[in-house]
């Protein structure tokens, strides 16, 4: 119980006091607890962001996929630096398509690391272009070659990187293709660890 003591003045003048006891609660002590896993992410299946339906908006027969061999990154108290992976469909030997994910990325967006990419001089897709399109509710960049030709879709959240490299002719101006690969882009994002 606790016991308040009020001091006041009747209208008299007099000093009287008051006390008036309020009943009070106490909860039991906890008898549970919970423990957090880490939230960092040390592997991820690229091959599983996507499925074979959605595949086939873009590419006839895509099968499973070929995952490409990843070199182990340093680890820092048994968690790498980074994370990344590949996957190719329909194979690694002759790929129409090549999903990666790198994290964390210092890229801000997607369209800001197709930027990088064109900046970097090594050729791929020179004298092209980068198209930002928005895509439910992500940015999503397109790289077009000088011929006008998709090359590569990015993505990024949060700290992770998709990118979706693009090995077959589909023109820049066919806006329907260029929808179903940002899809596609952001489907495999809404199952990436991010």
């Amino acid at each position: 119980m606790v016991l308040l003591l009020a001091a006041g003045c009747s209208s008299g003048g007099d000093d009287s006091a008051s006390t008036t006891i309020l009943p009070s609660t106490t909860l039991p002590p906890s008898s549970t607890s919970t423990t957090l896993p880490p939230r960092s992410v040390t592997e991820v299946d690229v091959c599983a962001l996507l499925n074979e339906t959605e595949l086939t908006t873009v590419l006839d027969d895509a099968g499973a996929g070929e995952a490409a061999e990843v070199e182990e990154a340093e680890t820092d108290g048994g968690v790498p630096a980074f994370v990344a992976g590949s996957c190719s469909w329909p194979s690694a030997a002759d790929p129409a398509l090549v999903l990666s994910y790198l994290a964390p990325t210092t890229a801000p967006s997607g369209p800001q690391h197709l930027e990088d990419v064109l900046a970097t001089d090594t050729g791929f897709a020179e004298g092209g272009q980068v198209v930002p399109r928005e895509t439910g509710s992500q940015t999503v960049g397109l790289l077009l070659d000088d011929e006008q030709m998709l090359r590569e879709v990015a993505v990024v959240k949060r700290s992770a990187l998709l990118y979706l490299i693009v090995n077959q002719d589909v023109s820049g101006r066919d806006e329907d293709a260029l929808t179903a690969y940002s899809q596609l882009l952001v489907a495999a994002l809404v199952r990436a660890p991010r």
